[in-house]
């Protein structure tokens, strides 16, 4: 359920991303480095107590957080479904305010798209009967 619901959550963030760089690769490709800092910051790699007080409080807000440590709990301590409700109700959370946020901002960008064409179409218009006063 866990790797369910953060993949669905990620995917939107790519979805996010890519309709934010309209689909240029090279710039998400930059965005690799703060995700690879992720891992750090939510003490998957490194353990948070050894980070400065302000790595944990960081660490509520990333995603990876309520995946990658519960995951690895499992795994080593073993635990149940209970165990893991918060982690499971936080990521919903998160896949659907990504949803919300990337069905928002693929509106307004189709919006601004439509609007561009029919500003086109209107000047086009225009610059064709200019042309016939003119002839």
């Amino acid at each position: 359920m866990l790797t369910i619901l953060f993949c669905i959550g990620m995917t939107f963030v790519g979805v996010l991303l890519s309709i934010l760089f309209n689909g240029k690769q090279i710039d998400a490709v930059g965005l690799a480095g703060p995700v690879a800092i992720t891992l750090f910051l939510v003490g998957y790699t490194f353990p948070t107590v050894a980070m400065p007080d302000i790595a944990p409080i960081i660490a509520k807000y990333i995603p990876f957080y309520y995946y990658a440590i519960p995951l690895r709990d499992l795994t080593l301590i073993g635990g149940s479904f209970q165990d893991n409700l918060s982690n499971i109700f936080w990521l919903t959370k998160f896949m659907i305010f990504m949803w919300v946020v990337t069905f928002l901002l693929y509106k307004m960008k189709e919006a601004k798209r439509l609007r561009n064409i029919r500003i086109n179409e209107k000047n086009s218009i225009i610059n064709s009967q200019d042309e016939e006063v003119i002839t």
